[in-house]
């Protein structure tokens, strides 16, 4: 006997509320010794569980060509490859955004940096210029080459005083662009002009 699931793998709705025990309308269970009329019914019902089944994989296969999934493989690979050159472009673009950003940032960075080299710069060659002249005005022979001299004898290096010399005595004299050999002829202290 057909019940509510037999009705329901032939493609029919039955009610829930639909009593077990009755037919849906159209149908009728089998009963023995109606054997022409029973194979008739069997075909009925099986011409009608195929005809279910066919629509449901009718409805399925539409559904599936529609999809991505049974599309060409070409369109779908040309699909693919536009999304792929439409991200790859977008990431390129912000790339160069980004790197132009930083590019700037680089270049203010850098000019501030070359400001503050030229600055420490001058500051440095100031301070030597302000070193070399104090070093050239301690330096004995920069005052050698404004017209002094140095005088020295063999038992004294730098004759400060009439004392440290002695009448016949050998100078060496030190000027700017030499030396100069002499003998002292005589000695004539402060105060003393003649002698």
């Amino acid at each position: 006997i057909a019940g509510k699931d037999t009705y329901r793998l032939l493609g029919l709705e039955v009610d829930e509320y639909w009593p077990s025990s009755l037919p849906p309308p159209g149908m009728r269970p089998l009963r023995r010794g109606s054997r022409g009329r029973d194979v008739l019914i069997l075909q009925n019902r099986a011409r009608a569980l195929t005809q279910g089944r066919m629509n449901e994989h009718r409805s399925r296969l539409q559904t599936l060509e529609s999809s991505n999934v049974l599309r060409s493989f070409a369109s779908l690979l040309n699909e693919r490859r536009l999304k792929i050159d439409q991200l790859t472009d977008r990431m390129v673009w912000r790339i160069s955004e980004q790197t132009g950003r930083e590019g700037q940032r680089f270049d203010r960075a850098s000019i501030r940096l070359e400001h503050a080299m030229a600055d420490t710069l001058a500051e440095q060659r100031q301070r030597f210029g302000r070193i070399a002249a104090k070093m050239e005005a301690c330096d004995p022979f920069a005052v050698l080459s404004r017209g002094y001299a140095i005088a020295e004898t063999e038992t004294c290096p730098v004759v400060r005083s009439v004392t440290d010399v002695n009448e016949e005595e050998t100078l060496t004299v030190r000027v700017s662009d030499g030396l100069i050999h002499t003998t002292v002829d005589r000695i004539e202290p402060k105060g003393d002009p003649h002698g």
